[in-house]
């Protein structure tokens, strides 16, 4: 989904998409200082390696997303909200690449599956 920026209302406006197992939804809606503030969750099921010994697991996720996406270099103020900031440079937003975004920071976690934690936990017991 993509959306000219200057075309985005100040009033919150609902958005969703999917890809795969997992839903990408919450609201948008213009700001002073010409920032688009996106309030949105992300929940379902994402494929990912185990890092240790590279089994495929279904790791369950269900992340708040707070971030504000600029048209342009983005100059902060000193009484500038605390969030993630998105640069656009191509003058539309696109929900799927903040998405995709999102995913592959999660994917690039360590993430460990069921086995590799048990076999941790023996482990640690034994020393």
């Amino acid at each position: 989904m993509q959306i000219e920026f200057k075309k985005v209302p100040f009033s919150k406006k609902d958005f969703q998409i999917s890809y795969n197992l997992v839903n990408f939804e919450g609201t948008f809606c213009k700001i002073p200082q010409e920032l688009v503030k996106v309030e949105a969750n992300i929940s379902g099921k994402l494929d990912i390696i185990c890092s240790r010994c590279g089994k495929d697991i279904d790791l369950a996720i269900d992340e708040p997303i707070e971030l504000l996406i600029c048209d342009g270099i983005y100059s902060p103020k000193e009484d500038d909200i605390d969030l993630d900031v998105v640069e656009v440079l191509s003058g539309s937003i696109d929900f799927n690449e903040i998405l995709n975004s999102e995913l592959e920071s999660i994917r690039s976690d360590y993430h460990i599956c069921d086995e590799c934690l048990k076999d941790n936990q023996i482990l640690e017991k034994e020393f």
